[in-house]
């Protein structure tokens, strides 16, 4: 089926009026148990659809949590690594002030 809306036209040159169609829009006929299934899918696309978003809700946010834990094992993991070479430095520096205060004790006795 095929709804028109007709309009007037009027002829500038001559003054005659026309019918014209302004719009057309086209229907089509289903049977009502069709129509009714149809009505049905839709509803369950719909809850499916909003089912759908809120899981992909839930994982931006899964993602985001693991995201910063990721973040913050990093930091953890470079902080570990600074504070083990901190401790080698230190290592370092006592054997060099023992090695100096050597040192110093045997410049001492020549002088």
């Amino acid at each position: 089926m095929t709804q028109r809306k007709v309009g007037m036209y009027q002829c500038s040159k001559c003054n005659t009026k026309f019918p014209i169609i302004v719009s057309r829009q086209k229907y089509l006929v289903v049977a009502e148990d069709q129509l009714r299934k149809i009505q049905g899918d839709l509803k369950d696309l719909k809850a499916t659809n909003l089912e759908l978003q809120q899981k992909v809700t839930d994982l931006v946010k899964d993602q985001e949590i693991m995201q910063e834990m990721m973040t913050q094992k990093d930091r953890e993991s470079q902080l570990k690594q600074l504070e083990v070479k901190v401790h080698a430095l230190e290592g370092q520096v006592s054997y060099l002030r023992k090695e100096k205060g050597e040192l110093e004790e045997k410049v001492s006795k020549f002088r």
